[in-house]
């Protein structure tokens, strides 16, 4: 990605990721942690797969909000569900011509990009909706993809204090047990923890830059593409492999139903905002 792609966006691309992301993140963590009782880390995590880039986004986002391994897993797991159901009736939609506002390649690209899970999901979808709509979904994927970034920093600096603020095993009724952590009895509140930043973040606008000043050879793009894969293959595979069951089966189902409430408000309500954003900037 450069910055020359960014740009031939246009205001209807950028401000359609913006509002996915950032409506989706919203949406997921006040009804993941509000209505189904779901710690905020697997809120956080099931939220950043649906706002941003799926198994990617889950991995990047554990460390930041300290998930452990079975919120990663039921994260990735709905989300990749999710988003392979939309490889396939994305394409349809677009051939059937129903969704008002987004019957144009541009304008159901940048739904496309902006709406489905994973990149590889994008990049298939768009293909088969067509090569006018594919080019147009894919620079809107990338473009959100960039959003990564600064949504892990604010949840770097926002996330200790969210994790003071409710803590303890839920008992009984199922109400978390509210306990204070200063360790001084004269202060009343203590101070949240502070969390060190993900320093990647850097290396990834750093890499943006240079992508843009500069021509990288396409065979060291290639090599660094593939080693990206196989980090993220034996990333998935370790995670797999230190997964406590038990702890898995007592998340329940409360992880797949607001996997599939995000799935229906990006299709649903960041659809609607991506027609009414072409609408407006054409």
């Amino acid at each position: 990605l450069t910055l020359g792609q960014v740009g031939s966006l246009g205001a209807a691309g950028l401000l359609a990721d913006l509002f996915t992301v950032t409506s989706t993140m919203l949406i997921g963590l006040q009804v993941g942690t509000k209505v189904l009782k779901l710690k905020p880390s697997t809120a956080a995590l099931i939220s950043s797969g649906a706002a941003i880039c799926g198994c990617s986004a889950v991995v990047a986002t554990q460390p930041v909000v300290n998930g452990d391994d079975s919120e990663v897993i039921a994260a990735i797991g709905s989300v990749v569900l999710c988003g392979t159901v939309s490889m396939f009736l994305y394409p349809a939609l677009y051939k059937m011509q129903i969704l008002p506002g987004l019957t144009g390649p541009k304008a159901f690209g940048v739904f496309t990009g902006s709406t489905i899970h994973e990149l590889a999901g994008v990049v298939a979808a768009g293909k088969a909706s067509g090569e006018d709509v594919a080019t147009v979904a894919i620079v809107t994927k990338l473009v959100r993809v960039c959003m990564l970034a600064p949504m892990l920093m604010i949840l770097s600096t926002t996330f200790p204090g969210m994790q003071a603020g409710v803590q303890g095993e839920k008992i009984g009724t199922g109400q978390a047990v509210r306990v204070t952590t200063s360790p001084c009895p004269n202060k009343s509140k203590a101070a949240a923890p502070s969390a060190s930043p993900p320093w990647f973040i850097l290396a990834f606008f750093a890499v943006t830059s240079l992508n843009t000043a500069f021509n990288f050879n396409p065979a060291l793009v290639k090599a660094a593409g593939k080693t990206s894969a196989w980090s993220l293959a034996m990333a998935m595979a370790a995670l797999g492999a230190s997964t406590d069951l038990t702890k898995l089966k007592k998340l329940g189902p409360r992880p797949a139903i607001l996997a599939l409430g995000l799935w229906g408000w990006l299709l649903v309500g960041c659809g609607s905002a991506a027609a009414v954003l072409h609408r407006i900037f054409p």
